[in-house]
């Protein structure tokens, strides 16, 4: 009965359940709980019933659970979608010199294509194919800097759509082998061209869209399922890992559905949270929340700051930004590598960066958990920042 109450009240592994809906279960399974509890201690004084009661019983609590999260016999997932999310958490131990504070990484390179990105397309499409607005033999396309287009190239193939994906010219080699690996259509755009340009890389697959009827366009930097994504679900993650203790959260943005999601439910919980947004220099974020004159400049770290900001990225939410760095960023992620093992691309780098600068600014004595997200692997930049 033990496990079974333990299977109740962990979050699945399926991506289509929200937070909410997950609450809701819960709360339903509880009173199950107590019901066959009660029905057991009815049929303790027939004990010829008891035993098939009770397994009649945990049976039905087993088949509930099955259609919730389906498995096949001992953890054998139906599909690597099932895979999705629920991703560790990880103390840093050997990191940091700088400080007491205490860095927790939440490791989103646990995920089947190596990043956070494959938590907001199945959420997206499974909301697309709800609205009737995704139909079979459909094409996707969508805009990406690598991590989305290849989640999508990946889930596109297991669901049975096409997909093509625009990138600009400074995404790594590894991202678009992998997602011509998945049967992707890439499109490499030239990078540094004006926002407005129909051949920047954000435009080239809206304008591409609107050629092919039996098509959608993904949209991740205008579609607030994107930030609900991060908000019923990631969020949820990490306030469970950290038992809900958490002084600051750092999250790399780019569409900013992450900070945006995960920031709305950590300030809901305790308002007191900070929420620091790490941007490279080149970005236009930093100017954009202290209202200085938006100046675009080139960089290298990919997944991380824009030259425009998108519609769905809440700045609300966001307490302070912090500029990093190209040889910040990457000098971090490599350090990470050496210390703990932990692979991780630029935006990460990016993120611990920004970390060790507030632990050098914090009294010495203030000991403060920093929750930090890593939303990728180092394995997507082996010839970008690992090579020697």
């Amino acid at each position: 009965m033990k496990q079974l109450i333990k299977k109740f009240t962990a979050h699945p592994a399926s991506i289509g359940e929200t937070y909410f809906q997950h609450l809701n279960f819960t709360i339903k399974g509880a009173l199950y709980l107590i019901k066959v509890a009660l029905g057991l201690l009815s049929h303790g004084f027939f004990p010829f019933l008891f035993t098939n009661y009770a397994r009649d019983k945990v049976s039905v609590l087993e088949q509930k659970l099955l259609k919730r999260n389906p498995k096949n016999g001992a953890g054998i997932s139906n599909s690597i979608l099932d895979l999705i999310g629920e991703t560790p958490m990880l103390q840093l131990n050997n990191f940091s010199s700088r400080g007491k504070s205490n860095i927790f990484a939440k490791c989103e390179m646990f995920n089947p294509t190596l990043s956070i990105k494959d938590r907001i397309v199945l959420f997206m499409l499974k909301q697309y194919e709800k609205d009737k607005k995704l139909k079979p033999g459909y094409t996707i396309y969508e805009a990406s800097s690598g991590n989305t287009g290849s989640s999508l190239a990946m889930i596109a193939a297991v669901l049975g759509y096409k997909a093509v994906i625009t990138v600009p010219a400074k995404t790594s080699q590894e991202k678009i082998d992998t997602m011509r690996a998945f049967g992707a259509n890439v499109i490499i755009c030239q990078s540094g061209i004006n926002i407005d340009s129909p051949e920047h890389y954000t435009n080239k697959a809206y304008i591409l869209s609107k050629d092919d009827s039996n098509s959608i366009y993904f949209n991740q930097y205008d579609n607030h399922e994107n930030v609900n994504a991060h908000y019923s679900l990631t969020a949820c993650e990490i306030w469970r890992q950290m038992d809900g203790k958490i002084d600051y959260f750092i999250a790399p943005a780019s569409s900013g559905g992450t900070i945006s999601g995960v920031g709305k439910f950590l300030k809901q919980k305790n308002p007191n949270i900070k929420i620091v947004l790490p941007d490279p220099v080149g970005s236009v974020f930093y100017d954009y929340f202290y209202g200085n004159e938006l100046k675009s400049e080139s960089y290298q770290v990919e997944g991380a700051g824009k030259d425009k900001v998108c519609r769905i990225h809440d700045f609300s939410v966001i307490d302070q930004v912090i500029r990093f760095t190209d040889e910040e960023a990457f000098g971090a992620a490599k350090r990470l590598a050496l210390t703990e093992g932990v692979l991780s691309g630029g935006s990460s780098g990016g993120a611990l960066a920004v970390a060790e600068k507030l632990i050098e600014a914090l009294p010495n004595n203030e000991l403060l958990r920093i929750v930090v997200m890593l939303p990728d692997s180092g394995f997507k930049y082996l010839s970008k920042i690992y090579k020697k």
